[in-house]
């Protein structure tokens, strides 16, 4: 059992450390919960920054290489890779390269056989690449594509390239190559080591591929290509090929960031990490939506955690040293409080031997001893044993609580300390949040009013539209046309004009979406009027004079939209052709279908000042019955919810079988064939068309 000493040390030490661990403990919970959730959303954020800007890259240079691989000169090359064309062709190609001189490592230029016929870097000339996946999925699908990081053929530029490829077509629309351009890998590595240290002290980002290998990590180029996931043998092989300097760190163990990874998952955790030891770190994914990587933004917990463990480290100073004041003033306080205690025990003991309590024995025994013990405490001489011991004893204990209120006001100060941090902190968290909110409220400002303009330049385009009666009052011809725009403003253009004994259809497409695009289609159909009210009837210079005027514009802008545009040109059953679009459908009245390639009919306009030399007519005799087709890429690439393109041979498929009745019969069916595609997906480009048939 404890003595009475024991227990004054206990009570005066749980009276003293049990509010102030009480105290450290909320404290301690409090703000390491609100340090937490700042440093969470603020590497969300910076993670979902980060895949933003990867994704950009990759939208720029797919856009880029499509536009490229129409390029006139890239195309005779391929089809006839002659000594005459090959001083256009390398310095096309040459051109393109200079752009970019620092991160470009080739442009090539791939036959249907697989091989290389020009190359910017020669010795590449000659060689087989039919097996590579930039060459085969541009060639399976008929569209760019972005290929996975790989190990660099060219050694003296970097550790690892990307590349880009786009399909090459002839005049006919047949792909007769692929043209493909491979950049260093550091133009990856670049966007990632720009976010060190923006998500906050210490913080860095890295990209991982689909088997969580590092390409590209922010706090150390040495990380580069070491896995993060465990890998089987046969795995570590297969990328041994495909990766430079694969190497063997040792993987992390944690299954809830292997499943994040493995899954693409967009979360926040917090896990340990090979490059930062034994230390605990708060890290955050955002997956790419081009190509299966992920951006993963991390931060020390030791870092963002930091504040709260000094207040700890002082709180822990302060509680031993009161643990060390108070065990010495109970070991005092306990030794005087004893001496009269045992006195009295003594006396309550003889009392309590006597083998009968009468009232004469209790006054022998016990009210006389008693009287006899406080008389003595009351004589001077003997005050030392009973009444000074008191005096000490209250002295003591006064002295005790004078140190329990020194302790108490230093606790006290210590927690109006802490509080003036909190609340300083607090202050900086509230002016933070006030920084976020009138930020949040200017991009809503600035979304109302871009939604505002995208508006007016939707319903302006929707206004230039033909009407259906304008369309139905043309003698000789049934025109039907159907636009259902994107979610943005699109640039999608056709217009259909009468004047005199001629009709002028034109049917184009701006590259990209957006305001820029809403406004160069809106002026493609201000200046095709502004001709046609001045009767320029030669299509090839009218197409020039168009060209020349959007270049001039675009240029003025400040911006590379341009468009692809066809022009008919239709006068008692012959139809005139001119300008490069997408293939032009005709259907004859016996049933048969013929594809008009227009590729070799023009140049996209606004790209060059002149494209005189590039625009070719053809003039077709249209008959009673038949039919022409137009329309934009938003039919043909529309995607299902599978992800698969709609496709130029299904559009044809829907022509032959519903091809025998009216026109407004067959728009009808092909809208309805390519809704029916689509499904529950999303319209990601403008569709548009437009059936054009001689009546009968």
């Amino acid at each position: 059992m404890l003595g009475l000493r024991g227990r004054l040390i206990y009570a005066f030490l749980g009276i003293t450390l049990v509010p102030l661990s009480l105290l450290v403990a909320v404290n301690h919970w409090t703000v390491s919960r609100i340090l937490t959730d700042n440093a969470r959303r603020s590497l969300a954020s910076s993670a979902r920054l980060t895949a933003d800007q990867i994704d950009r890259l990759i939208d720029e240079n797919l856009t880029t290489v499509r536009v490229e691989a129409i390029l006139p000169d890239v195309i005779r090359y391929i089809e006839s890779p002659s000594p005459e064309h090959y001083p256009a062709a390398i310095q096309t190609l040459l051109s393109l390269a200079r752009r970019d001189s620092i991160n470009v490592l080739s442009y090539g230029l791939i036959q249907r056989s697989g091989t290389n016929v020009l190359d910017t870097y020669t010795p590449f000339i000659g060689r087989q690449e039919g097996e590579k996946p930039v060459f085969v999925q541009a060639i399976r699908t008929g569209l760019p594509y972005v290929d996975a990081l790989r190990r660099a053929e060219r050694r003296e530029r970097g550790l690892g390239e990307i590349s880009f490829s786009a399909p090459v077509r002839n005049a006919t629309g047949d792909v007769i190559g692929v043209l493909r351009v491979t950049y260093n890998a550091t133009v990856v590595a670049q966007v990632i080591q720009r976010q060190t240290g923006t998500a906050g002290e210490a913080s860095f980002a890295m990209l991982l591929d689909n088997n969580g290998i590092r390409l590209a990590h922010g706090l150390s180029p040495d990380w580069h290509y070491q896995p993060l996931l465990p890998l089987t043998e046969d795995q570590r092989f297969q990328l041994s090929q495909q990766y430079p300097n694969l190497g063997d760190a040792t993987p992390s163990t944690d299954p809830a960031l292997q499943a994040a990874i493995q899954e693409r998952e967009t979360t926040t955790l917090i896990t340990r990490l090979p490059e930062l030891g034994s230390q605990k770190a708060l890290v955050s994914l955002a997956p790419l939506r081009n190509i299966p990587w992920l951006v993963m933004v991390v931060q020390p917990e030791a870092v963002f955690l930091a504040p709260i463990r000094q207040q700890t480290q002082r709180y822990l100073a302060l509680g031993v040293g009161s643990a060390a004041v108070v065990v010495i003033l109970a070991i005092w306080g306990g030794q005087l409080l004893a001496t009269p205690v045992v006195t009295l025990t003594q006396l309550l003991s003889r009392f309590h031997s006597s083998q009968r309590a009468s009232p004469q024995v209790l006054q022998e025994k016990l009210i006389q001893p008693l009287q006899a013990y406080a008389q003595q405490l009351q004589t001077p001489a003997q005050a030392w044993q009973g009444f000074a011991e008191l005096g000490i004893l209250t002295q003591a204990f006064v002295r005790l609580a004078e140190e329990l209120q020194g302790s108490l006001t230093e606790l006290t100060h210590v927690n109006a300390v802490l509080e003036e941090r909190v609340q300083a902190r607090t202050a900086e968290l509230e002016q933070a949040n006030q920084a976020i909110a009138a930020l949040n409220k200017q991009l809503r400002d600035e979304n109302r009013r871009l939604s505002a303009e995208l508006e007016v330049t939707r319903r302006l385009q929707q206004m230039i539209l033909p009407r259906p009666e304008e369309l139905s009052g043309i003698p000789d011809l049934e025109i039907v046309a159907y636009m259902e725009p994107a979610a943005e403003v699109g640039g999608d253009y056709y217009d259909v004009l009468l004047t005199e004994d001629r009709v002028r259809i034109g049917i184009g497409d701006v590259t990209g979406h957006g305001l820029e695009s809403g406004m160069v289609m809106l002026m493609v159909q201000m200046a095709v009027r502004t001709l046609l009210s001045q009767g320029e009837r030669d299509l090839r210079r009218f197409l020039q004079i168009l060209n020349h005027a959007l270049y001039a514009n675009v240029h003025r802008m400040n911006t590379d939209k341009n468009l692809t545009l066809t022009l008919l040109d239709y006068c008692h059953g012959k139809v005139s052709i001119v300008g490069q679009h997408e293939e032009l459908l005709w259907l004859r009245h016996t049933g048969e279908l013929r594809r008009i390639d227009t590729l070799d009919l023009g140049f996209p306009v606004g790209l060059e000042p002149d494209i005189s030399p590039w625009i070719n007519e053809v003039v077709l005799e249209l008959e009673r019955g038949d039919m022409l087709i137009l329309y934009t890429d938003g039919i043909i690439e529309a995607r299902g919810t599978d992800h698969k393109l709609y496709g130029l041979e299904r559009l044809c498929q829907v022509i032959r079988a519903q091809g025998h009745g009216s026109a407004a019969e067959l728009q009808a069916a092909i809208i309805r064939d390519v809704h029916a595609h689509i499904g529950q997906g999303t319209i990601d480009d403008d569709l548009t068309l437009l059936v054009v048939r001689r009546r009968v």
